[in-house]
């Protein structure tokens, strides 16, 4: 039976208590002599990602998940922190790779983001391109760490080992990649849809390994384009409910039902990413370049960071209370898993498997449990604010974009002796909304980190000195930035976005399973113990209990 605390406590917004504990993992097993014949440094250390993992749906799903999948071995073998929490209050997928691999928060490490507005080129572009390191085989598409103010893990396992320890940082996204490779990385590739294949940029190489083009060719995504249906339909019907539920995104075609077929998409090359198939695709690429790039062949550990993007995919379509969440999560734990079980096989492993942020229910299913809820379109609050504005200071315009979590002024609103005047009219509008619950001047931000007001300080945590805003911007909870009619988001200070699941098995750790409050900060303190070198420079030196 569910415990009906844990289900209320899910919906709760920021510093509310939970009413009930998580569920719990089995008994230890027997670690393999990977993990447990030495206290040396491992061999490899591997980093997993699983985007848009909140700790309350792992909560909910733990009993569906296979026993041998990557999560429960890694619960009985080795330490599982419940519930480890970003401080700040964008919690994106930019943002949360950054502050993983760095040990740090946006105000330090630069990352605010997902997205900016370009106001040279006047366009919204991923927060990796900076318009000068071209996209292998894509013209007119960029992506490098230059925003990136903090050094990541890699850059710091670089630094340790005279660059002998060598780094492979593969995801479906490029922000992904990219943020969490910093600078050090050998390779850092991620899935170009347009493509249809993997790539990276001539900030990391010149040209494409020479072996990577001959393996796309074995590995065409047209093989993994394949009929989708669910494992276990009645456990999901009993679990979860219904199918089809309103609210979910009917992408390109891809439908709101099961059996979802991407070739009968509209995009099969992008609906893909949605399938469990691109983790199978994702993870038989990893394991080609463990071999390709002989990671952990010698006594130099070396550090392959895998971001696993389909959860966040389906989620952000289907919502994560859907029978397409829990399914694919199921069949990404068990991929993982296996693919894990491979490598210990090989050579002395360590694991730290973790999420960049949390997400919100579907709004239509928050209004059925009677809270306010709804999308937040970036489009209209640019529109709507500019015109309010045009009524309140005269002609504009004012507003040149929203791209969540900032609000971007024209330059006619940022100049001196005016700046002031706007961004006082645009905080006393948007705090009059009713889908938005805080507003904040992000000069006035950097002045709060020891602002009294927890909310306060996560958006100080959230902004730095080159903030790409003047305004940040909080959604009420249970609200979200959405401009699509249908499905769910994240990056709100709010419980749910907030708290993630850590997972880590290395040699000499005992097993360990706590609720205990704890700061993701910690992670990449842990991760430098694993690897017997010094953390990357302004991370959190805490390391996470258990290790």
């Amino acid at each position: 039976m569910r415990c009906i605390g844990r289900i209320l406590s899910i919906f709760l917004p920021l510093n509310l208590v939970l009413a009930c504990a998580s569920a719990k993992p089995g008994k230890p097993e027997s670690a393999p002599p990977a993990l447990r014949e030495t206290a040396k440094p491992p061999k490899l250390v591997v980093t997993v990602v699983i985007d848009q993992l909140p700790s309350w749906a792992l909560d909910r799903y733990w009993d569906y998940l296979s026993p041998e999948g990557a999560m429960h071995r890694l619960a009985r073998r080795g330490v599982f922190h419940r519930r480890a929490r970003y401080a700040y209050a964008g919690t994106l997928t930019a943002p949360g790779h950054a502050s993983i691999f760095t040990g740090t928060v946006p105000a330090v490490h630069g990352v605010s983001a997902n997205e900016i507005w370009d106001r040279e080129r006047g366009l919204q572009v991923p927060i990796v391109d900076d318009g000068k390191h071209a996209v292998l085989g894509h013209p007119g598409h960029f992506a490098s760490p230059t925003l990136l103010k903090a050094p990541t893990l890699a850059d710091a396992l670089k630094a340790a080992t005279q660059g002998k320890g060598k780094v492979v940082s593969l995801s479906m996204k490029a922000r992904a990649a990219v943020v969490s490779a910093g600078r050090g990385a050998d390779l850092a590739l991620w899935y170009d849809r347009d493509q249809g294949m993997f790539t990276s940029s001539t900030f990391y190489a010149k040209a494409l390994p020479e072996w990577l083009p001959r393996w796309s060719q074995e590995h065409p995504v047209g093989n993994y384009l394949r009929k989708w249906e669910p494992h276990d339909p009645q456990w999901l019907r009993e679990h979860v409910g219904e199918d089809s539920s309103i609210g979910e995104e009917n992408w390109k075609g891809f439908g709101t039902t099961f059996p979802h077929d991407p070739r009968e998409s509209h995009h099969p090359n992008e609906t893909f990413t949605v399938t469990p198939a691109s983790t199978e695709l994702l993870l038989q690429l990893a394991a080609e370049c463990v071999e390709r790039m002989e990671l952990g062949r010698d006594e130099v550990p070396d550090l392959l960071q895998v971001s696993i993007s389909g959860t966040d995919y389906v989620g952000h379509l289907f919502g994560p209370e859907s029978w397409e969440y829990v399914d694919n999560l199921r069949r990404v734990d068990e991929s993982l898993g296996a693919f894990l079980q491979a490598l210990e096989a090989k050579t002395s492993v360590a694991v730290l498997l973790t999420s960049d942020h949390g997400v919100a229910p579907l709004p239509e299913s928050s209004r059925r449990r009677g809270h306010a809820s709804g999308r937040i379109r970036s489009e209209s609050v640019a529109r709507i604010l500019d015109a309010e504005l045009q009524g309140v200071l005269g002609r504009g315009p004012w507003v040149e974009a929203f791209v969540h979590p900032f609000v971007y002024l024209h330059a006619n609103a940022r100049k001196d002796g005016v700046r002031e005047k706007v961004v006082a009219a645009a905080l006393d509008r948007l705090a009059s909304l009713s889908s938005v619950h805080s507003v904040a001047d992000t000069r006035a931000a950097q002045g709060w980190k020891e602002d009294a007001d927890p909310l306060r300080r996560a958006i100080h945590l959230s902004v730095n000195p080159q903030a790409f805003g003047e305004i940040f911007l909080v959604p009420q909870p249970f609200f979200v930035v959405r401009d699509e009619r249908g499905g769910t988001s994240h990056g709100t200070p709010w419980r749910y976005d907030q708290q993630v699941p850590v997972f880590f098995a290395a040699a000499g750790v005992a097993p360990l399973s706590t609720d205990e409050a704890l700061e993701q900060s910690q992670t990449a303190a842990t991760l430098a113990k694993i690897l017997g070198i010094e953390a990357p420079k302004q991370a959190n030196p805490k390391i996470l209990p258990g290790l």
